[in-house]
């Protein structure tokens, strides 16, 4: 996960926050609690303005201060004029949220103070500056020119944030071989129907293809267009559909064909079910039959 979002770090300092949510997302999927992938692959949806999206993920993380602070810093880019953000102790934070909600509001005298204090107190969070898309406002003033002649250390020109880099190098290693891995995967899917196994998990599904976990999370999210669990439940959906329109199935209940079809918790179950077919299951199978 840390390789991951290195990565994906790399190309949202890079200005690709596509390629950027792409890499979070394989992150996540391996480590559903990093909770820095969480943070960048919401500032990308933020800046890509894609407000569904965003907003889901405010709500998945809201129990965090970090997703309170990109809802002020959302209302901020809305309405820069109006105060949409109260003074914390942000020290600990992984974003410089204060010098964000100055720099956002037009406070470019209080941004200018912050972020040449946290250059010269070498904060972390300062580090990439020149590449930060929240910072843009401060780049066409003559006190951000001086800044970056006054600490070269903190401006170094990385090659990795250049469009001919990223174009050079954006492929997975597997790019030349997806196609061999792809079917290897749906061969996999419909001879040995591993999805089956309630315990199957993104390592044993890449061992089967032999190919590393990373690597298949990256193959299921650009070229299937989903995450393991969705792709997996995928599987189990259909499988269920159709055990439940068979009549030897009659004498068992919804739920036992749900768990025999690879599910192993009836609230995934019935939350997925709802979420692709728009009804209950057992609403869907009186209108099947009927």
């Amino acid at each position: 996960p840390n390789h991951s979002f290195m990565k994906g770090n790399i190309y949202y300092f890079a200005g690709n926050y596509e390629k950027a949510v792409i890499w979070m997302d394989i992150a996540l999927n391996l480590d559903p609690n990093m909770l820095l992938a969480a943070q960048v692959k919401m500032a990308c949806l933020l800046l890509m303005k894609k407000e569904k999206q965003f907003e889901e993920m405010v709500a998945a993380f809201q129990s965090f201060p970090f997703a309170r602070h990109f809802q002020a810093l959302k209302n901020t880019l809305d309405d820069p004029g109006n105060p949409n953000w109260v003074e914390e102790d942000y020290t600990h934070e992984f974003q410089p949220w204060e010098l964000y909600f100055s720099t956002l509001s037009g406070n470019l005298e209080q941004a200018f103070h912050l972020l040449t204090m946290g250059l010269k107190n070498q904060v972390g969070q300062y580090f990439c500056f020149r590449y930060d898309p929240f910072l843009q406002p401060l780049r066409n003033d003559a006190r951000y020119l001086q800044i970056v002649k006054d600490f070269p250390e903190f401006s170094p020109e990385f090659p990795s944030a250049t469009g001919a880099f990223i174009e050079t190098h954006s492929e997975n290693p597997i790019e030349g071989e997806k196609a061999k891995f792809l079917e290897d995967l749906q061969q996999v899917m419909e001879e040995n129907q591993p999805f089956l196994d309630p315990s199957l998990s993104l390592k044993s599904l890449a061992d089967m293809i032999a190919i590393h976990p990373n690597n298949l999370s990256w193959l299921l999210n650009e070229h299937v267009g989903q995450n393991f669990n969705e792709f997996i439940n995928g599987y189990r959906l259909e499988t269920f559909k159709k055990k439940a329109l068979d009549e030897a199935n009659a004498h068992i209940t919804l739920l036992g064909l749900a768990y025999e079809s690879g599910f192993n918790s009836k609230t995934v179950f019935n939350t997925f079910f709802k979420k692709i077919e728009g009804t209950t299951p057992r609403e869907w199978v009186r209108n099947a039959i009927n």
